[in-house]
């Protein structure tokens, strides 16, 4: 099959999924969550996207369980769905945990079945981690990491990492996967040194369809894939994210990755989303723009207060020097955050 990446921060592409790839990922998934056909999975995540089709359909498949299948994502529905059809299995992006956590009537759902809660799409806030660990008291929170590339997932939260492991980590590669973190020469970097995870295995895709360039500078030689994800990588294996290759931006000198003022912004009691962009600047070349969704039992924040919350916690050369308080920022048809599309909507064409 083919499947078009999200096009967070750019065009999108057709990446080529095999027989192999997808059933190698939802292998992997499966085992190492322990999936059985007792598991209901809640199915609010889009077909043409490999949190639908492989991480959800795919991994139900290969281990005999069933999909509480619905039309389409609404935080109403989802709940509804969890209590009817007795859901042990809750995997959804962050934003869609936001959305059905900040319903007025969450408490008065029956959420008792559901025996384990995984995000993926992008990393898990600190803040949002404690408020889904508190809306679904005694189930265990993991992280998922994938990308259309590799079919689904590849790295995961390791069954017994602790709360604080799972919200500062995306977790470990999974099943019979290699992980390496490279620098800009190609290079593999000690634990601790950031630059680009690629990962190899089974479940890497055979290319992007007719896109023989692009291919070429993503699927690498040795069966390498470039994720275009910063890490760092522990010394035990597990995989920090600091953000997006074509997410960062240069303010006065210095790399910034969104990723780590977005997971502060999200600690403010008045924040519910942040998504951070480069924009041009005069003196310091590029600038942090960050775009706040305010919670909505909260007096929306005012960017007074959200530098001085920056500056007690973030270096000088990260603090932004704009922000946009806003009732919405537009997302990807999975929930994600769309980069491009914020770009696109805010900053002038050059």
């Amino acid at each position: 099959m083919i499947l078009y990446t999200s096009g967070t921060t750019g065009r999108p592409k057709g990446a080529t999924i095999t027989h192999q790839s997808i059933l190698a990922s939802a292998h992997a998934q499966a085992a190492h969550f322990r999936m059985t056909d007792g598991d209901v999975l809640l199915g609010h995540l889009p077909f043409n996207h490999v949190g639908g089709i492989t991480c959800t359909l795919m991994s139900t498949l290969v281990s005999g369980g069933a999909v509480a299948l619905l039309p389409a994502f609404s935080p109403d529905a989802a709940l509804r769905a969890i209590e009817r059809h007795g859901v042990t299995f809750c995997g959804a992006v962050p934003t869609m945990y936001v959305l059905m956590l900040g319903r007025e009537d969450f408490a008065d759902h029956d959420l008792s079945s559901v025996r384990l809660c995984v995000a993926g799409g992008s990393n898990i806030e600190p803040a949002l981690a404690g408020a889904i660990r508190q809306g679904f008291p005694g189930v265990p929170l993991y992280g998922l990491y994938g990308l259309s590339e590799s079919s689904g997932a590849c790295v995961l939260s390791p069954l017994d990492d602790d709360s604080e492991t799972v919200a500062r980590t995306l977790g470990m590669v999974i099943g019979d996967f290699e992980a390496r973190v490279t620098g800009p020469d190609g290079g593999v970097l000690p634990p601790g040194e950031v630059g680009e995870l690629q990962i190899r295995g089974d479940c890497v895709a055979s290319g992007y369809w007719n896109m023989p360039e692009e291919t070429a500078a993503v699927f690498l030689p040795d069966g390498w894939l470039a994720t275009g994800d910063m890490v760092a990588m522990e010394p035990d294996g597990h995989l920090v994210l600091r953000g997006r290759k074509k997410e960062m931006y240069i303010q006065g000198g210095f790399n910034v990755y969104p990723v780590e003022i977005e997971n502060v912004l999200t600690t403010h009691p008045k924040v519910a989303m942040a998504a951070g962009i480069g924009v041009p600047d005069e003196v310091l070349g590029e600038v942090g723009r960050f775009y706040v969704v305010p919670r909505p039992d909260a007096e929306p924040p005012t960017p007074e207060e959200l530098t001085a919350y920056c500056r007690d916690r973030l270096a000088d050369y990260k603090v932004p020097r704009q922000f946009v308080v806003t009732a919405e920022v537009p997302l990807t048809p999975v929930g994600k955050i769309h980069k491009a599309a914020l770009k696109e909507r805010h900053l002038p064409n050059p």
